[in-house]
């Protein structure tokens, strides 16, 4: 980690115990100024001690840049050297935009909530190029030769079910995807469970892609003394009915 001040000083200060997230130069477990080039570098030894996230394995640094004069002004660089790539968090109901280059990976998890007689949907709409799209059950990255499920193609959307009851659903709900670039390619991913209801922000557009017969929910808080509201979808590709209820 570099901090290049560009008016002013200032002091670096980093922590990875987990515990503080906040840190300053009085609780930071390293830190650098103008004496350490304003630079910190941790080796696998030193981060051997930083918990780790039980889902990706990633280890979570916490830096602090603190001013020393009224003023300052900075750049800051983060590099890791190595390492498995982390997947991207995919929040259950919201639809991600994501890409993957030609032989490349684009990897992603979730972990839902869903009781166990629930169906969980993991969908990817193609929007340029052509993906596949392999799952795993747990925190074991997949790739094309080591899944649980692979996507099956409906109506030009990629989609991988889970049914109820499925020996793959575990208490933990964890499910980690991997997005393989069979060419360069865009997409739309989501991942959504029968008793998904998304939550709608007053005109805040949100994009979504669904398998054939497949239903996504969603509702809108509406305040007091509001007055008419207006729903509108835009059909990308395929063709779909709105339905609402109040």
């Amino acid at each position: 980690m570099q901090a290049t001040p560009l008016a002013g000083d200032l002091v670096l200060s980093a922590a990875f115990d987990g515990v503080n997230v906040a840190p300053t130069p009085f609780s930071a477990t390293y830190s650098a100024g103008i004496v350490g080039s304003y630079r910190q570098e941790f080796g696998a030894g030193a981060l051997a001690s930083c918990p780790r996230d039980a889902a990706t394995g990633a280890c979570t640094v916490y830096l602090g840049v603190t001013a020393l004069s009224t003023g300052t002004a900075f750049s800051l660089v983060a590099t890791v050297d190595g390492g498995a790539p982390l997947p991207t968090r995919l929040v259950e109901g919201r639809t991600t935009r994501g890409a993957a280059l030609a032989g490349q990976y684009t990897y992603y998890y979730a972990v839902l909530n869903a009781s166990a007689d629930a169906t969980v949907t993991v969908t990817v709409a193609e929007l340029a190029g052509t993906a596949a799209v392999y799952m795993n059950a747990n925190a074991t990255l997949p790739s094309r030769g080591l899944y649980a499920l692979a996507a099956r193609t409906v109506q030009g959307t990629k989609a991988i079910t889970l049914p109820p009851g499925s020996p793959l659903r575990t208490p933990a709900g964890l499910l980690t995807i991997a997005v393989f670039g069979a060419s360069d390619t865009r997409y739309y991913i989501t991942v959504s469970t029968s008793a998904t209801v998304a939550t709608l922000a007053d005109g805040v557009p949100m994009e979504g892609s669904l398998a054939l017969r497949a239903t996504a929910y969603y509702s809108l808080p509406v305040p007091p003394g509001a007055g008419d509201v207006t729903f509108s979808t835009a059909t990308l590709a395929g063709r779909t009915q709105l339905y609402i209820a109040k």
